[in-house]
């Protein structure tokens, strides 16, 4: 750890005094005896200009930590102006003086609030937003604390990071067809130091996969009906983990209990591609029939198309419950057509007049 380092937190009382209280009593803790952290610029001289003094006093930092909760941007004074908008406003003062002489500032957002926008600071604050944010809350604080030692350069005893998802498992359950994407979340924790730089990836169509932060969004598309089982990948700096995603989609007037198929016997050479392939190969579309049917009986062989025509594209995105419904009703209205229409022949001869006349 490099010795005599300085750590500045600048806040504001009636957002963040909370959080930042906690922030310095962490950071004195993993920085050590060596490294000063302090938050308030106290015992201003008497008759001393006091812009210069908290130039001068945030100057000797070697970083400023602008910790930014949600009343950060839109406080106020007893005026009703917006304390930002002030030019002698400590908060102001204090990133102005960090941003001016060159000095890391590291906006600290507490509260899941966002970064502020440009637009919505004095123009000496402007540099701040093209600064790199840490996120701060409940659930990520050892993390992003992790991050917040290796960037002021302290000692971080933690080591290399070391990825840990909340859940290697997310069922979702029966849902229903067409219902509002039901969503999930898995939190990425972070047991080591440094940064996780997680990414996420699913190879299934079905599967809305969102990194937020440290948090995963999963949310399924109901679409279409049936039994799904998919994944969802992390790929991160502190390792990979797979977590498993399982839902059912019935149509919304089906009740029926949906049953799981039996899984294969331990020790079956059977891989899940060979076993895709084979389910795919084995649900017909019966578009032939349907063709027929349409020839046939106009009126029940649309149906009969139109439901072998959402067969393959079913199979294609993997609900092979979906498709296996399609294709049963494909079948049964290219069936319904073929009666019909030999209904249709047999009533047509029974209702043409005989020939009496004779010879």
């Amino acid at each position: 750890m490099t010795d005599g380092k300085t750590v500045f937190i600048s806040y504001r009382r009636g957002d963040s005094a909370g959080w930042a209280g906690r922030l310095e009593t962490d950071l004195c803790r993993q920085l050590g005896p060596d490294t000063r952290v302090f938050m308030d610029v106290d015992g201003i001289p008497a008759g001393s200009d006091f812009a210069r003094y908290i130039d001068a006093t945030v100057g000797s930092c070697d970083a400023l930590l602008a910790v930014i909760g949600p009343g950060w941007l839109k406080a106020t004074d007893e005026q009703g102006l917006r304390r930002l908008d002030d030019p002698s406003d400590f908060v102001r003062l204090e990133i102005e003086a960090a941003l001016r002489r060159g000095i890391p500032v590291i906006p600290t957002l507490v509260d899941a609030v966002p970064l502020p926008r440009h637009e919505e600071l004095p123009p000496s604050l402007a540099k701040l937003t093209t600064r790199q944010a840490v996120q701060m809350d409940n659930r990520n604080w050892e993390a992003a604390l992790n991050r917040l030692v290796r960037d002021v350069g302290g000692d971080l005893s933690a080591g290399p990071p070391r990825l840990v998802p909340s859940t290697s498992r997310l069922d979702f359950g029966v849902l229903r067809q067409g219902q509002e994407l039901p969503r999930r979340t898995v939190l990425l924790r972070n047991e080591g130091g440094g940064e996780l730089q997680a990414t996420v990836s699913t190879r299934d169509s079905w599967i809305i996969a969102r990194l937020r932060s440290d948090t995963i969004d999963v949310l399924i598309d109901t679409a279409y009906e049936g039994e799904y089982q998919g994944s969802v990948v992390i790929s991160s700096a502190g390792g990979t983990a797979k977590v498993a995603v399982s839902a059912v989609v019935q149509a919304a007037g089906d009740h029926t209990p949906v049953s799981t198929p039996p899984q294969p016997p331990w020790g079956t050479t059977e891989t899940a591609s060979s076993s895709s392939t084979r389910l795919t190969r084995d649900i017909p579309t019966h578009m032939v029939m349907a063709i027929f049917a349409l020839v046939l009986f106009f009126p029940t062989g649309i149906p009969a198309i139109v439901a072998a025509a959402r067969v393959s594209s079913l199979r294609a995105v993997g609900n092979m419950q979906g498709a296996s419904s399609a294709s049963a009703r494909a079948r049964v209205w290219a069936i319904v057509s073929f009666c019909l229409f030999g209904l249709f022949i047999v009533i047509s001869i029974a209702s043409s007049p005989s020939d009496t006349s004779g010879y």
